[in-house]
């Protein structure tokens, strides 16, 4: 089996290659009996394969060509010749690689020529295309990695102790280095398992099989609606059965606004914490601040009362709240705010507190809970839930929390404006801005009726 090539694009304008019919007008027409027992197929626009399967046809159709005329207008037409070239046969390998060797800028090795590292490679296997500096795609620049690509015969190991000579400055010096070569389908030795794999190890694999049947399995038993600002970022949501949400930065009014966009038909039951966003330190706890805060627990109150059931969680006492008497204070007026909202639609209010002596362990930052206090909430809010449907909150065996900050929460935004938190209004009449900060409503995404 033999591949000819006609590559209209080198000789004739765009405009002017010819279609897949036209090429095949052209064939059957100039070429005294061409070969008829081919596959003729369209690469892309103006280039065309042509495979024969016989040496007969081969010979017929080497050195031949195919005669175009293109032109704006009949009296001014240009003819190319385009040849059917003979492409090289496509070679197979056994088992080719592309390999990365890293480390080697950490010592001498830097001053390597390719084609030391081609030497040392080669009784691996067959080089396909020799050592070459690896480019980044964006950039251009050099990774400081270099690659090659061979049909390996044998495995290489990962870490390599290379000793040769290089010239530095003019002189001929050995060198000594640790490179790091891998590969995919490397044999490795495990550290879970202690074995040696080329693929993910067994163990893992399973383990992900039963996270993941798991994980299908909560979702059917998901009931609670849990939605917060970014204190919920260290909760593992795979320990509890309940959907979450965890909008950085949001006030009490904005997670009254996403309300308006989940149907209550979905949850039993509506958690919400929220309040430690709404204490601001250069402000005064005036009427003006009361008042704004009394506007978004009447706007959380009317949107949670779509739910037959609720938990309101109170602001924690974290360090941002006790800087000063007017935080404390700002904090108190919100809890009691909520407490009074959480009696007039009949939901639970869980108020957080904690003791003196366990201040510095229970916050990451000023506003930030622990790991430790993270789990602590966690359990109130699953009590909390559990009295007011009777249904367990935590799945068995499974950490509260996790170390990497928002990894198992699914997060969200703050949907209004970052000042008043209203939605679609032109501008915000306490900072006089010409436009709206916070977002609108969520694409994809229509209020639902309470």
């Amino acid at each position: 089996m033999w591949d000819f090539q006609i590559n209209f694009t080198i000789g004739v304008p765009h405009r002017f290659v010819p279609d897949t019919s036209e090429v095949a007008a052209m064939y059957l027409q100039q070429l005294g009996n061409p070969p008829q027992d081919i596959e003729f197929r369209k690469v892309r626009d103006g280039v065309f394969n042509i495979t024969v399967f016989t040496e007969v046809d081969k010979k017929r159709l080497e050195g031949k060509f195919l005669v175009h005329d293109c032109g704006d207008r009949p009296h001014k037409l240009v003819t190319t010749k385009v040849p059917i070239e003979l492409l090289d046969k496509k070679k197979y390998y056994n088992n080719p690689k592309w390999i990365s060797i890293d480390k080697l800028y950490d010592s001498g090795l830097r001053y390597m020529k390719n084609e030391q590292i081609d030497e040392l490679l080669k009784e691996y296997g067959t080089i396909i295309e020799p050592t070459h500096y690896d480019m980044d795609r964006v950039s251009k620049f050099r990774t400081g990695k270099r690659k090659i690509r061979i049909d390996l015969k044998k495995d290489i190991g990962r870490w390599e102790e290379w000793s040769v000579k290089v010239r530095i400055e003019g002189e001929e010096q050995v060198v000594k280095g640790r490179v790091n070569i891998y590969y995919k389908g490397q044999l490795y030795n495990c550290r879970t398992c202690n074995e040696e794999h080329r693929e993910k190890c067994p163990i893992i694999v399973q383990r992900q099989e039963l996270e993941r049947i798991a994980e299908i399995e909560r979702q059917k038993k998901i009931s609670t609606l849990w939605i917060a600002d970014s204190n919920l970022r260290r909760v593992n949501e795979a320990a509890i059965y309940a959907q979450t949400d965890c909008a950085v930065g949001a006030k009490i009014g904005h997670l009254a606004n996403s309300l308006k966009f989940v149907n209550r038909s979905e949850y039993k039951c509506a958690v919400v914490m929220a309040g430690l966003n709404n204490i601001v330190q250069e402000t005064p706890c005036n009427d003006s601040w009361i008042n704004q805060t009394q506007q978004e627990v009447n706007k959380l109150k009317t949107n949670m009362a779509k739910f037959s059931k609720s938990v309101i969680v109170g602001v924690p006492p974290a360090p941002w709240t006790e800087v000063d008497n007017n935080t404390k204070k700002m904090r108190d007026t919100v809890n009691k705010q909520l407490a009074k909202a959480a009696g007039e639609i009949k939901a639970t209010f869980v108020p957080l507190d904690q003791q003196d002596d366990e201040k510095e362990e229970n916050w990451e930052d000023s506003r930030h809970m622990s790991d430790k206090y993270t789990a602590v909430v966690v359990g109130k809010v699953a009590d909390a839930v559990e009295k007011t449907i009777g249904e367990s909150l935590l799945v068995r065996n499974t950490p509260l929390t996790v170390q990497r900050k928002h990894s198992k929460v699914r997060n969200t935004y703050r949907l209004g404006c970052v000042v008043c938190t209203q939605i679609g209004h032109a501008s915000c009449a306490k900072t006089k801005r010409k436009n709206c900060s916070g977002s609108e409503v969520p694409s994809g995404k229509k209020k639902l009726d309470s």
